[in-house]
């Protein structure tokens, strides 16, 4: 179950994660055994980080329900967290959640010292940038080029 089953790393979990698959998570996730943040691909991602990514809010909130889930270390190798990947792509829903999880850090930086809030204007994510600014993101934050 926490045995990755392809050449990349991914384990079961993971994939589901990926897929949006919120049946197969329930049902591996109520295994007493599952390893949450063991489940790393060779780029480092993990599962939240996955459906974070894809927009699978329904899988975001299991996830975040289960313990020892680690929001803030499940970074890919770029250093890359669950909110910043949601606030790259846009998705507000999962943005939300995770900002009202406490374990959550609005302020994590990636290897290039980009935080969330610089990951919504990649593709100029202005609602995603809102919601930063009021859960209190630094507007005046400065990435490693300055």
């Amino acid at each position: 179950m926490n045995k990755a089953r392809v050449d990349t790393g991914a384990t079961p979990l993971l994939m589901a994660c990926e897929n949006g698959h919120a049946e197969v998570v329930k049902m591996l996730l109520a295994h007493a055994g599952i390893e949450v943040n063991k489940a790393k691909t060779n780029n480092g991602a993990t599962p939240i980080l996955m459906a974070s990514e894809n927009g699978h809010m329904d899988i975001v909130k299991m996830l975040l329900a289960h313990d020892g889930v680690a929001v803030n270390k499940a970074c890919t190798d770029d250093g890359a967290t669950p909110l910043y990947m949601a606030c790259q792509d846009g998705h507000l829903g999962i943005i939300r959640l995770l900002l009202r999880d406490s374990k959550v850090d609005i302020h994590t930086r990636s290897e290039g010292q980009s935080t969330p809030l610089h990951a919504t204007t990649f593709d100029g994510h202005l609602h995603a940038a809102s919601i930063l600014a009021v859960y209190g993101a630094r507007l005046d934050a400065v990435d490693r080029d300055g």
